[in-house]
Parts: C-alpha cells; sequence; structure tokens
C-alpha cells in the first residue's frame, strides 16, 4: 500500500500540475462568491455615488448663492459711481446755463461712454430701470436724482444728492 501511495505522488508530481483550476488562482467553489469578489473590483458603490454628488450639488449651490451676492453688490456700487458721474454732469450743466436741466434727457449728449440710455435718451441703472431725476423749482440749486434699484419699486441711493 505504501508503494502505491509513492507511486501517485510521483505521477502527481511528474506532470507537474494538478488537474482542474490552477495552483496559484483556484477557482472559488460557488458562482456566488465569484460575481461578489468581481462586483468589489469593478468600481464605485451607488452609496459612494450618491455621497459625491450631494457634496457637488452642495458646492454648486454655494457657488450660484455667493456669485448672486456679488453681482448685486456690483451693480450697487456701479450704480453710485453712475449717480455720481449725472451728478457731476448735472452741475457742469447748471453752471453753464446757470439753471439745472428739466429732465436728464436734456443732457444725454454729454453722458460718458458706458450710460446706456432709453429711447427717449434718459440714462438707465445696471437694472435697466430710468434714473429718477426731479429738479425742484422752489429751490434753484436743488435737486434729486436716485435709482428705483433691482426691483424698480425700492429707491437705492436717494440721499446722494438731495437738494445740491
Amino acid at each position: 500500500m505504501k508503494a502505491d501511495k509513492t507511486h501517485d505522488s510521483a505521477r502527481k508530481s511528474a506532470s507537474g500540475a494538478r488537474k482542474g483550476p490552477d495552483a496559484r488562482n483556484p477557482e472559488p467553489k460557488s458562482g456566488l462568491a465569484m460575481r461578489s469578489r468581481n462586483r468589489s473590483r469593478q468600481g464605485f458603490t451607488l452609496i459612494e455615488l450618491l455621497a459625491v454628488l450631494a457634496i457637488v450639488g452642495v458646492l454648486i449651490g454655494l457657488l450660484f448663492t455667493l456669485s448672486g451676492v456679488v453681482w448685486r453688490r456690483t451693480r450697487q456700487s456701479r450704480a453710485t459711481a453712475q449717480l455720481e458721474t449725472l451728478a457731476d454732469i448735472l452741475n457742469a450743466y447748471r453752471l453753464e446755463y446757470a439753471t439745472y436741466p428739466d429732465g436728464l434727457s436734456d443732457i444725454a449728449d454729454r453722458l460718458p461712454p458706458g450710460f446706456d440710455t432709453g429711447t427717449n435718451g434718459i440714462p438707465l441703472d445696471p437694472w435697466k430701470n430710468p434714473y429718477a431725476y426731479e429738479y425742484r423749482t422752489d429751490a434753484p440749486h436743488a435737486y434729486t436724482l436716485y435709482s428705483h434699484g433691482p426691483d424698480g419699486t425700492n429707491v437705492l441711493d436717494s440721499r446722494i444728492h438731495p437738494g445740491r
């Protein structure tokens, strides 16, 4: 019997390989184990992808919120600068004609480049609303100049040039 065992082991070593699966990469015993092993090597799980999408969504939301704040402040600063320019133009008009103009359309030809004007020649604010101008006849050196702001109803910077 001992000789039979020796003979079998010699035959196995002489062939150099076992029958069946490769010795270095043995096959799993069932197909389910094979599928789960391949699945773990394929990529990200659904939970991981959803977490990444949620983070990206939050970052995009923050970006849009912050960019809206920046645009609003930029437009407000532009309106303030344009009101200052209009006040200078109105004062130059007064020095030349000894009175303020009746309306902003009278100074349309004096506006520097970069001012948008409506069809009637009245300068428009950054929100495309016409600037409001009131020449007060009760006080010869007084006027009110302001912008209605982003929604067209709120007064923006109305205190910048009241009654000069």
